[in-house]
């Protein structure tokens, strides 16, 4: 999934075996990354396991909540990323608070407080910065949605520039860590790095 092939993806994945709820939540969520309903209803098949997430222990419980926020609408979605934000400190469980701090970005910038959204965009780059590496989400991901937040805010400076952070990142993944038959997929067809592409072109242009 990570690559960008889908297909793949859903082939690799195994059943869960009858009579358990291990793995069920991670599952869960990949499968919506997979199929990619439509906002409700890929949130109504991730809180349907709302029942054994309850069961589970903070961090696997933790890691299915910071996932809802994606198909969440703005505020319900900040609500949910706040909540998320407070237990993995505690717990100190920094990667899924880390998550959750930029998902917490792009919610508010979905509810158009694009000021805040960018000012709380550049905590979670000092986060990363610090060598934090989110959880469950790429260094592209991660930079693909701080750059949306900072382009809406006007910061197209900070855009750009996490932007180009970001495939610095793919650029380098592909080169050092992917074989051959995986590389241009990876850097070309990935819906997050097209994107990413795009988007500093555009930046690019306009300066």
């Amino acid at each position: 999934l990570a690559l960008g092939q889908t297909a793949r993806a859903r082939r690799a994945l195994t059943p869960v075996p009858e009579g358990t709820t291990v793995g069920v939540l991670r599952r869960g969520v990949i499968e919506c990354r997979i199929d990619r309903p439509d906002g409700p209803a890929a949130l109504a098949r991730l809180q349907a396991l709302a029942p054994v997430a309850a069961l589970e222990i903070p961090v696997n419980r933790l890691a299915w909540q910071v996932a809802l926020p994606e198909f969440q609408p703005g505020e319900q979605a900040q609500e949910t990323c706040r909540q998320v934000e407070v237990e993995a400190t505690r717990l100190e469980l920094d990667a899924i608070a880390l998550q959750a701090t930029i998902r917490r970005a792009d919610a508010l910038r979905r509810s158009g407080r694009h000021r805040a959204a960018a000012d709380l965009a550049a905590v979670a780059q000092r986060g990363l910065d610090a060598g934090c590496h989110p959880h469950d989400m790429s260094i592209a991901e991660f930079c693909w949605l701080a750059g949306q937040v900072f382009a809406a805010a006007s910061r197209r400076r900070a855009a750009a520039a996490v932007l180009e952070r970001g495939l610095a990142w793919v650029e380098r993944v592909a080169r050092d860590e992917l074989p051959d038959a995986l590389r241009d997929a990876f850097l070309h067809r990935h819906p997050v790095h097209r994107a990413m592409r795009a988007a500093a072109a555009e930046h690019a242009r306009r300066r």
